[in-house]
C-alpha cells in the first residue's frame, strides 16, 4: 500500500514538473474580471446638481424598500458637516412626541432606534448622530450601473 501511494505521489509530481516547463502565456486585460473592459476604464458620473429645495418645500419621498431609512427631499449643503457637536438636523427632526407619527407638512421626527433613555426622558443616541451616513439627499440622476432590486 505504501509503495503504491510513493508511485501516486510520484508520477502526480512528474506530471507538475513537466506541465511547469511550457510557457506561461498571459491573459489578455480584456479577459480578466467579469466585466469585458479594460480593468484601467473607469467609469464616471455625468456631473449633477442636487436640487435647491429647502425644507418644507416637498413631501415625503417613497422609500427604496420596506425598512429603508428616509430619504432627505431638501437640500443639505447649508446642514453639512454634521459632527456630534454640530447637527443642524436635530433642530426640526429632533421631536420624540412626534414619533411614529404621520404628520403632513411637518418635518418628519425621528424612529424610536435613534434615541435612549437617560433619567425617563428620551434623548438622541448620540451613535446616531451622522444622519447622511443613511439618509441621503436626491437627484434626478440615471444609475451608473443598471439594477432589478
Amino acid at each position: 500500500m505504501k509503495k503504491r501511494l510513493i508511485l501516486t505521489a510520484a508520477v502526480l509530481l512528474g506530471f507538475t514538473a513537466v506541465g511547469g516547463l511550457h510557457a506561461v502565456e498571459g491573459i489578455d486585460m480584456q479577459d480578466m474580471g467579469l466585466s469585458r473592459t479594460s480593468v484601467f476604464d473607469i467609469p464616471a458620473p455625468e456631473r449633477f446638481e442636487f436640487p435647491q429645495n429647502d425644507p418644507g418645500r416637498l413631501g415625503v419621498l417613497p422609500r427604496g424598500y420596506e425598512g429603508a431609512p428616509p430619504q432627505i427631499p431638501h437640500r443639505v449643503d447649508t446642514f453639512l458637516p454634521v459632527t456630534l457637536n454640530r447637527n443642524l438636523c436635530m433642530g426640526c427632526h429632533n421631536q420624540p412626541g412626534l414619533m411614529g407619527k404621520k404628520m403632513p407638512g411637518l418635518p418628519t421626527p425621528m424612529s424610536a432606534s435613534h434615541y435612549i433613555e437617560e433619567g425617563g426622558k428620551l434623548v438622541m443616541n448620540n451613535r446616531r448622530y451622522p444622519c447622511v451616513d443613511c439618509h441621503v439627499p436626491q437627484a434626478d440622476v440615471a444609475p451608473l450601473v443598471g439594477s432589478t432590486f
